[in-house]
Order: structure tokens, then C-alpha cells, then sequence
């Protein structure tokens, strides 16, 4: 009985000392949490409900579901939600959408959903005055996402998997994972101990996208045939790229900040002479500031981009390479201009540059 109490306790206290040494929520955060129904958000709102009421957290909660209106269930789900946030006290919002209507042409239909809901949840924290939002990735989700990244092809940063905390934009809202460091398996255990129900999604056993093969086919496989402990050593992978990419950021953010040009709203101006002088690693990273600072489709930018943006510093005469998300890099005049594809500007030879893969710039 006394090991029953003690595993009973075990995930609030390891999510609550992984709060304090890596996420550092100030104590009476109003804090939003994503809730879809499932285990994952379930434990979470629960675990932060009893952080809540420990020691001198005293957070604020408010739950958020977005129904994606793709199964027929969906419906059911939601109810759920509303249901278990009035059990435990808590404000609720719930809004539905076409996620399938609304996903742009250059979108599949899990990049739809993840651009709405995150764009619903960080519209929830401006209600609710919030500047946290909570959801429930844990570790085994980051091992999907660092295999996901690394299959096609990615930057360093996609093998440094997801971070317990980064900012949603410019919006001034911090989105947070305080899960990031506990096993599914952990949080099944604390939801059977809790007695607490969740409501099952098939769709995560769909192996046509890709994320599911990835748990349901590949995982076990590569666990079975060559490492038992897979996530520990994808874990140890992640953790490495993650502080070598933290190290290599600091030293791209001075140079962006050095090379930059005054450009017009929606724009960013680069010297080249400045990015001649730095290594291609580097210039990478500048790009990538870059294109965040005009909000590009960041997930939609492969290392092939930003490769060929790094070589264009070094082409002669006027170059331009297309971007996802309808944006153009622009090499003219000692000058990189970053921005919208439809913006005016000198007439020089265009390349596409297609996902993935890379082109050799002319000249």
C-alpha cells in the first residue's frame, strides 16, 4: 500500500520539480491548458490542478478544447471536456472549426489542425489574460518528433525535439510542455491510480499519417531489434543537439542582430558583407531568425532552404529563391530582402527551391 502511495505521487512531484528547473511558471500564473479529452491532457490538467493547490504555486487554470469537426465523435469529445472542467471547477472554452476547410493549399490535414489549434489556444490566453499556455507532450511524443525531423531531413534544431517551454510568436505568450520529461506509460499509471477516464481517439491508430506509423509501426520495431531503452537514447541525442543548438543561437543572434537593415513591416534586410564572414552554420541560423521575424510557415522551411539561402550570399549578381508560405529571398545589391513573393523589386532570375531537396543557384 505504501508503494501505491507513493507512485500515486510520483508524477505531480517529478512535474512540479521539472517546472521549477526548467520552466519557472512565477507563482499565480494564470495558465490555459489544452485539453482534448485524451490521456495525455486529462493527467495534465489534473497534476496541474494538485500543483495548484501545493505549496506556493497557487496557479490560476482554464481549460481550452478546439473540436477539429474531422470524426464524428468529435462532438462527444467535447462534451467530455466541458463535462470533467465543471467536475474539477475550472473556466472552459470551446470553439469548433472545419479543419479541413480551412487548411491552406500548401497544408496537409495534421498541419491545418496544429496551425488552428494552436492559433485557438493562443487566442484563449489573450481572453482569459493569460500568458501561459499548457499542453501535454511528453517524452515519447519527442522521440516521434526527433525521428520525424531527422526522416526528412532536418536542421539541428529538429533533432534537439520539442523545448518544455518557447514563445507563441510574438504574442507574448509562453507555451509550455510540463510533461516533456514523463513516459506515457507513467501517465497511464497515474491516470488508472487517480481513477480518471479519458476518451480514446482512433484516428491516432491511423497509420496513414505519418506520426502514427511512426508509434505504432516503426517504434516497436526499432525497440525490438535494436535497443530496448530506444527513447533514453534518443532522449540523450535530443539533449546534446539541443544545447549545442542553444550554444550555436547565441552567437546568430548577436550576428542578426549586427546585419540587420532597416526594411518595411513584414520584411527583414540582411548586409551580406556581414554574412560573408561568418560560417555557413551560422548563416543558417541568422536565416532562420529571419524568417521567424517575418513569421513564415517555420515548419514548412527544410534544410534545403536554408542551405541555398546560405549559398546565395556568396552568388554574384541579383539571385532570388522562393519560399513556402508565398515568400521570396532576394539577392540584390549587397543586400538580402526577405518578405512577401508579391512585393516589388528589381527583375532577376528566379529559382524555385522544392521540399525537400536543394537547387543550384545560376551565375
Amino acid at each position: 500500500m505504501a508503494q501505491d502511495l507513493d507512485n500515486l505521487n510520483d508524477l505531480p512531484e517529478q512535474t512540479g520539480a521539472f517546472i521549477d528547473r526548467c520552466i519557472h511558471v512565477p507563482r499565480g500564473a494564470s495558465i490555459v491548458v489544452g485539453v482534448s479529452g485524451g490521456l495525455d491532457s486529462v493527467a495534465l490538467m489534473s497534476v496541474l490542478g494538485e500543483l495548484a493547490c501545493m505549496g506556493e504555486r497557487q496557479y490560476r487554470l482554464e481549460v481550452a478544447h478546439l473540436d477539429h469537426g474531422l470524426r464524428s465523435g468529435s462532438a462527444d469529445d467535447a462534451d467530455f471536456v466541458a463535462a470533467l472542467a465543471k467536475k474539477f471547477h475550472l473556466p472552459c472554452h470551446i470553439e469548433k472549426v472545419d479543419v479541413a476547410g480551412q487548411a491552406l493549399p500548401s497544408e496537409g490535414i495534421e498541419q491545418a489542425g496544429r496551425r488552428l489549434r494552436y492559433d485557438f489556444l493562443r487566442r484563449t490566453a489573450i481572453l482569459a489574460g493569460s500568458q501561459i499556455v499548457a499542453v501535454a507532450h511528453h517524452a515519447d511524443d519527442n522521440v516521434e518528433t526527433v525521428l520525424f525531423n531527422l526522416f526528412r531531413g532536418t536542421h539541428l534544431r529538429g533533432l534537439g525535439g520539442m523545448k518544455p517551454i518557447r514563445a507563441m510568436g510574438k504574442s507574448g505568450i509562453s507555451l509550455i510542455r510540463p510533461f516533456l520529461q514523463a513516459r506515457r506509460d507513467e501517465i497511464e499509471t497515474y491516470c488508472r491510480m487517480r481513477h480518471l477516464s479519458w476518451r480514446e481517439d482512433e484516428s491516432n491508430t491511423d497509420k496513414r499519417f505519418t506520426r502514427n506509423f511512426i508509434r505504432c509501426e516503426l517504434l516497436p520495431l526499432l525497440r525490438d531489434r535494436l535497443n530496448p531503452d530506444l527513447s533514453g537514447a534518443v532522449s540523450r541525442i535530443a539533449r546534446s543537439a539541443a544545447e549545442i543548438d542553444e550554444f550555436v543561437s547565441q552567437i546568430a543572434e548577436e550576428l542578426f542582430s549586427s546585419c540587420q537593415v532597416d526594411a518595411a513591416e513584414g520584411f527583414c534586410c540582411l548586409d551580406v558583407a556581414a554574412l560573408q564572414q561568418a560560417r555557413p552554420v551560422i548563416r543558417r541560423y541568422v536565416f532562420r531568425l529571419a524568417l521567424e521575424s517575418i513569421e513564415a510557415p517555420m515548419r514548412a522551411i527544410s534544410a534545403g532552404h536554408y542551405e541555398a539561402l546560405s549559398s546565395m550570399v556568396d552568388s554574384a549578381g541579383n539571385q532570388s529563391i522562393d519560399l513556402p508560405g508565398l515568400l521570396r529571398a532576394k539577392l540584390d545589391r549587397g543586400l538580402v530582402l526577405l518578405g512577401p513573393a508579391s512585393c516589388g523589386g528589381v527583375e532577376e532570375e528566379q529559382v524555385e527551391l522544392l521540399t525537400p531537396g536543394t537547387k543550384a543557384l545560376p551565375g
